[in-house]
């Protein structure tokens, strides 16, 4: 499971920024399959409205706007300890191509600590990591059922939403700027 085809994406590894490219694709976006469902009878579904109608500098439904500004150092620190921990950064950079070993322990963990991150996302980046997120939790729960190795062409494969690249795309320079992180080459 390598898509390249997202941006920014920052826990569930900056997920996918390391392999990806500057546009999303133009495809419907589609959603995971009842976990009752055999992958081959799965039909592509739109994503979940949670996800579907995030665009850029629309927040995420069910997400709150933030309590407070958020605390950049406490973010910083809890996405290397998450991507360091699933060995997709060495020295604060991310390693490239990332294998899907890391991918899916970034991703787990990410949703995991979804509280603990957004308690500490700081406002600048708050709809870009709410929608992260929430893209994330939609992707988890397909490749528990097809599988994290699944390729893009699978029946039902979770593409995000249109304009879910510029609405995530603020946090890879807020990673840089902010935490000193490097990207890979």
């Amino acid at each position: 499971m390598r898509p390249r085809f997202l941006v920014g994406m920052v826990l569930g590894g900056l997920l996918f920024a390391a392999c990806g490219s500057a546009a999303a694709p133009t495809t419907t976006p589609q959603a995971s399959t009842p976990a009752t469902a055999s992958a081959a009878a799965a039909a592509p579904v739109p994503v979940a409205a949670s996800v579907a109608s995030v665009g850029p500098g629309t927040p995420s439904p069910g997400s709150a706007a933030p309590a407070a500004a958020g605390d950049a150092a406490t973010w910083c620190a809890i996405v290397i300890d998450i991507n360091t921990k699933a060995g997709y950064m060495v020295d604060k950079t991310y390693v490239n191509p990332p294998t899907s070993a890391m991918l899916k322990q970034s991703t787990l963990e990410g949703i995991a600590r979804s509280d603990e991150i957004m308690a500490a996302t700081p406002a600048a980046i708050h709809n870009a990591m709410a929608a992260e997120l929430a893209y994330f939790k939609v992707f988890a729960e397909w490749a528990a059922v097809h599988g994290w190795e699944a390729p893009a062409t699978t029946p039902g494969y979770p593409l995000p939403p249109a304009g879910y690249a510029a609405t995530v795309q603020p946090l890879v320079p807020f990673q840089e700027q902010a935490c000193g992180i490097k990207f890979g080459k």
